[in-house]
């Protein structure tokens, strides 16, 4: 029923059709691309490429040398349409589909945790007669200046 809101269809992977329309043909909702095969969750690393993001996939493996459990991460270059709407530090629903570069098989389905919103840092800020003294800027000598001191304090 969602599905029929948005004007988007159902891809059949469980994830809700996004709120928001786009003309991307590469989009498994509003475009003509099937999603087919594996489906993982990943966080986004990079995203300055043009309609594709970076998505690392941690995993934990066995290593039956050491008869221990490793950490092994992999990045995937992923598709990501403009209706998802995925961005640096979220953690994203990615489904396999069709080759659509040499390194892209893969398209976002779903934003599943989005990334914490950074607030930036504010410094408090002085008025000049505020600063004591101490603490303000040193004058600078201008370069002859301080040639011609040191050379009477060489000489006396």
């Amino acid at each position: 029923m969602a599905a029929k809101a948005t004007g988007g269809r159902e891809i059949g992977v469980g994830v809700p059709t996004p709120a928001q329309r786009c003309d991307d043909r590469h989009c498994p909702f509003h475009g003509s691309l099937p999603v087919r095969g594996a489906v993982f969750d990943g966080t986004v690393v990079k995203s300055a490429m043009t309609r594709t993001v970076v998505v690392r996939r941690d995993l934990v493996r066995r290593d039956r040398k050491f008869e221990r459990l490793r950490r092994v991460s992999h990045k995937y270059a992923v598709h990501a349409p403009p209706c998802v709407g995925a961005k640096v530090g979220d953690v994203v629903r990615v489904a396999e589909t069709r080759p659509l570069s040499k390194t892209v098989s893969f398209v976002v389905v779903a934003v599943t945790k989005a990334a914490p919103v950074e607030v930036p840092l504010t410094l408090p800020t002085a008025k000049p007669e505020d600063v004591p003294v101490e603490l303000s800027a040193r004058p600078v000598k201008e370069k002859r200046r301080r040639e011609r001191e040191s050379k009477e304090e060489r000489g006396a």
